[in-house]
């Protein structure tokens, strides 16, 4: 007999509910939670998936994203503020005049209506506009005038509104310097402490470390020295928030491989909404099963030791 080919097996929020409640006895084979009851596991699930977050790292959650720099700014929101998951690169192909609402580019793949437009207009500025129109042959329209003029070859940076990073990055674990040659060099990360220790935090060169404070809402990247130039741009690794169950009809945004945790740890934290006492057999099993993922979503690399030498 042939196999599915097929690996895509989810879960919904109810489901998964579901499932939780039969295991706990609280509903049998075949029977229909109540909607309150499932309002009430939709809600423990959403507050256990949060608490998930603060246990360790989710391989999954990781990503990729671009900050694009200001001359002389050290502090930089990650939430909607030039800070992109992808973007188009180009160049303009054609001398472009001061009072311009076009630009000729050297290719227009990728770029379309109301994307955000950024032309390098020397190495300490970038004019920011919105893309007018479709593009057409190799010419771009946009919305605001080109206040200073601009030379052939000029890099030219297009994203979509929805490229823009909206959640706030739990943490930062590297942050690296991409040069024109898409050279890429490290940051190195600082403590909070030595950040805020620096005595002039406005000294301008090129950023070779970074502090990041995740706050409440935005977060916020700290870099150090301020960038004399925005030539390069900074690339960095985050890890970002679980996704919100906001409908019980919603896939986890988990992989497959954590479904059989999440029905069990969401039995344990229902239990005592029911009054019913977790077995012993459940108990253990949410245990494994959640010491067995996050051992499983651990990187399989290397840990160096040294001696400190530091006396």
């Amino acid at each position: 007999m042939a196999t599915s080919n097929s690996t895509n097996y989810t879960r919904t929020a109810r489901q998964i509910i579901k499932s939780a409640l039969r295991l706990l006895g609280v509903i049998q084979s075949g029977e229909e939670p109540t909607a309150a009851e499932i309002q009430d596991g939709l809600e423990a699930f959403e507050i256990m998936v949060k608490t998930f977050q603060a246990q360790g790292y989710h391989l999954w959650t990781y990503a990729e994203a671009t900050l694009f720099l200001t001359a002389s700014t050290v502090s930089y929101s990650l939430t909607g503020a030039r800070a992109v998951s992808s973007f188009v690169q180009t160049a303009s192909s054609a001398d472009a005049s001061s009072t311009d609402l076009t630009i000729d580019v050297d290719s227009i793949s990728g770029i379309a209506d109301g994307d955000v437009l950024g032309i390098v207009t020397s190495s300490t500025a970038i004019h920011w506009t919105t893309v007018d129109g479709a593009p057409a042959g190799s010419t771009i329209t946009f919305d605001d005038a080109l206040t200073v003029d601009v030379s052939s070859g000029a890099v030219v940076y297009a994203y979509t509104a929805a490229d823009d990073l909206t959640g706030r990055p739990l943490r930062v674990e590297s942050v690296r310097r991409r040069d024109s040659g898409n050279i890429d060099t490290p940051l190195g990360e600082m403590a909070r402490e030595e950040y805020f220790d620096l005595p002039n935090k406005t000294n301008t060169g090129v950023p070779v470390e970074f502090y990041y404070d995740p706050g409440r809402d935005t977060g916020t990247l700290y870099i150090w020295p301020a960038p004399t130039t925005i030539t390069q741009t900074l690339k960095f690794t985050y890890l970002r928030a679980l996704e919100d169950i906001d409908a019980i009809t919603n896939n986890m945004d988990f992989p497959q491989e954590w479904l059989e945790t999440l029905k069990y740890q969401l039995a344990v934290r229902l239990a005592p909404e029911y009054g019913v006492a977790v077995r012993p057999d459940i108990a253990g099993m949410a245990g494994v099963l959640l010491d067995t993922m996050m051992g499983w979503d651990t990187e399989p690399t290397s840990v160096m030791f040294q001696p400190d030498r530091g006396w």
